[in-house]
C-alpha cells in the first residue's frame, strides 16, 4: 500500500531530482520481508560438499514514483525501486541493493510509453496462482534456500520475467466493451541484462550475450455473471546471440525464440490456472538441442484474512547458468555434447497457506517439495524447502 509523502510540493521535487518540480505528486512504497528457511536435500554426486538446513533472510524494497499531468490530461511521471533481492539464475541475495527499476512514462489515452529499465512487455504473462506471489512454492523464494550449482530450479517463465534490461516499452490502452478488456504491448532493448549507465562498444570480450530483444506480450481480464473472471495472457520473446557465452559456458548462445501462455479463472475466492513456456533454443550452445520447456499449474481460496492453496511445476532444459567450480554434475567449461548440463526432468510441487493479523502485515508458511533428474544419473537432487516468511508491505 503507497502512502503520500510530500505531494504538490517543491521540496519533493528538490528531494526526487535535486531541482524544485512544482505540482508533481511523490508517493513512496515498498515491503520488507524477513524469511526463515528450513533445508532437506539428497544428492546423487557432490557428497563431500557440506549444506546447511537452516538459515534467515532478509528482502526489501523501495519504490518512490513522481509523476503529474498536463492541461489537456496527459500523465508524465517517474518511477525508481532500490531492492536487494536476488538477480537472474537464481543467485542467492546479498547485502547489495541495486536498482531493480528506474523509469520514465508517459499516459495518453493512445496507450502508455516507458524508457528505462523496467520489465515491459513480460508483466502481460499468467502463471499457476499462489497463497502470495512472494511465497515459497513453485515461482517463490524457495531457490533461494537451494544451491544454484545443484538445482536447476526452474520458473513458469523458465525466463526471467523480472528482468530489467534498459528498454523503450508501448502499452496500448485497455479495449473492450463492459466487463471485457484486452491489451497489448511491446518492448525493444538493445541488448539482454544491460541495464543502468552502461553501454556496450563491441561484440568481442564481455558483454551482454544477446542483442536486439524483442518482447510482445497481451492480456485479456474480463468478468462473468458478476461473480467469476477471468485473465489470459501471453508473452512472445526473442532475441539474436552477440557471439559471447552465457552463464557458465563459454561456448556463444544461439539466437531464440520463446512463447509463453497462461489463464486464471476466479470464483467466489476460488482461484485455479496454469501456463505452458516453450523456451526454444534459450542460453544453448551448439549441439544443445533437446526440448526446454516447463509447465505449471495451481489452485488457492482466500477467505476473510486468510489464504491457503498449492502448486505444480514441472521442466526440462539446460541449465547453462552461472555454474561454477564445485557443480554436482553440470559443465564448468564449453559445453561438447547434446546432453551437457541436460537436467531431463524438474518437478516441484507446493503447499502454503498465510493470514494479514494486521492491516499491511502478513505471515506465512509455505513447503516446496523438488525433484532433479538428469543423464545418467549424475546430479540428481530431491528434497524440500519449508519457508516462515513475515512481510510488511507499505
Amino acid at each position: 500500500m503507497r502512502k503520500l509523502l510530500l505531494a504538490t510540493t517543491a521540496l519533493a521535487g528538490a528531494a526526487l531530482c535535486g531541482t524544485a518540480q512544482a505540482n508533481m505528486e511523490v508517493t513512496v512504497g515498498g515491503y520488507n520481508d524477513f524469511r526463515a528457511g528450513f533445508t532437506g536435500q539428497d544428492l546423487s554426486a557432490g557428497a563431500g560438499v557440506a549444506r546447511r538446513t537452516n538459515d534467515f533472510q532478509n528482502e526489501f524494497q523501495l519504490e518512490v514514483e513522481a509523476k503529474n499531468k498536463t492541461s489537456n490530461g496527459l500523465e508524465y511521471g517517474a518511477v525508481a525501486t532500490l531492492w536487494n533481492g536476488a538477480q537472474f539464475n537464481r543467485v542467492q541475495q546479498s547485502n547489495n541493493v541495486n536498482f531493480h527499476q528506474a523509469y520514465g512514462y508517459v499516459n495518453g489515452s493512445w496507450g502508455q510509453v516507458r524508457a528505462g529499465d523496467e520489465h515491459g512487455a513480460s508483466d502481460f504473462a499468467v502463471a499457476a496462482p499462489m497463497t502470495y506471489d512472494f511465497g515459497g512454492q513453485v515461482d517463490g523464494n524457495y531457490t533461494e534456500f537451494l544451491r544454484y550449482q545443484d538445482v536447476f530450479s526452474i520458473s513458469p517463465s523458465f525466463l526471467d520475467d523480472d528482468e530489467n534490461s534498459t528498454k523503450i516499452s508501448y502499452l496500448t490502452p485497455k479495449l473492450g466493451l463492459g466487463a471485457h478488456k484486452v491489451q497489448l504491448g511491446v518492448s525493444y532493448a538493445p541488448n539482454y541484462y544491460d541495464q543502468g549507465g552502461t553501454t556496450t562498444f563491441t561484440n568481442a570480450g564481455a558483454g551482454p550475450a544477446y542483442e536486439n530483444f524483442v518482447k510482445i506480450g497481451g492480456q485479456y481480464n474480463g468478468g462473468f455473471m458478476d461473480k467469476v473472471n477471468a485473465t489470459v495472457g501471453f508473452v512472445v520473446q526473442t532475441a539474436e546471440g552477440t557471439g559471447r557465452g552465457f552463464g557458465g559456458t563459454t561456448s556463444a548462445v544461439r539466437d531464440f525464440t520463446s512463447w509463453d501462455v497462461g489463464a486464471q479463472l476466479g470464483y467466489a475466492g476460488f482461484t485455479v490456472g496454469g501456463n505452458y513456456t516453450d523456451a526454444g533454443r534459450f542460453a544453448t550452445a551448439t549441439g544443445q538441442d533437446s526440448d526446454q520447456n516447463v509447465w505449471s499449474v495451481g489452485a488457492t481460496y482466500k477467505f476473510d484474512k486468510a489464504s491457503v492453496g498449492g502448486s505444480y511445476l514441472e521442466g526440462k532444459g539446460y541449465n547453462n547458468f552461472g555454474v561454477v567450480a564445485g557443480s554436482t554434475g553440470f559443465a564448468t567449461a564449453a559445453p561438447a555434447l547434446a546432453t551437457d548440463n541436460y537436467v531431463d526432468n524438474y518437478s516441484v510441487w507446493g503447499i502454503g497457506a498465510g493470514y494479514s493479523l494486521f492491516e499491511g502485515m502478513t505471515t506465512s508458511v509455505d513447503t516446496a517439495f523438488f525433484k532433479q533428474e538428469r543423464p545418467a544419473g549424475v546430479g540428481n537432487s530431491e528434497g524440500h524447502v519449508v519457508i516462515l516468511s513475515n512481510r510488511v508491505a507499505f
